[in-house]
């Protein structure tokens, strides 16, 4: 199940394994779950002698409803894009009919600094540079 989240069920599993001095490596064939999966949950709730499943699941939850800050707020070159789409939906316009207008209006940045606007764009900034 790698790349499912912990639930309480398992968290409980966790704590009992640990109540019994059971290794991480056992605790996680019964689970059926990577190794580092339980060593690293053990040691972000309480190490090995404070681990407790209610309390790790508690503390799960509020680390996953930190604030995040919107997508479109901090990207500013997507709220430009999500603007001209919303004022081409507003006009009704399908998308062929706006989008030439903001593909010309939105420029591209790559990592090394060239501006273009072709998916296909290959730097020659090295090599002048070089």
């Amino acid at each position: 199940m790698p790349g499912v989240r912990l639930g309480v069920e398992e968290r409980e599993v966790i704590a009992l394994g640990v109540a019994r001095r059971e290794s991480f490596a056992e605790i996680a064939r019964r689970m059926r779950r990577p190794t580092s999966t339980v060593a690293r949950e053990v040691g972000r709730n309480g190490g090995r002698d404070g681990y407790v499943g209610a309390g790790a699941q508690k503390a799960s939850r509020r680390r996953g409803r930190r604030p995040k800050v919107p997508k479109l707020v901090a990207n500013v070159a997507l709220a430009a894009v999500a603007a001209v789409v919303a004022d081409g939906l507003s006009k009704r316009w399908s998308p062929p009919r706006w989008r030439p207008d903001w593909l010309l209006t939105i420029p591209m940045k790559r990592r090394c600094g060239c501006r273009t606007r072709r998916s296909t764009h290959r730097c020659t900034c090295r090599a002048r540079a070089a």
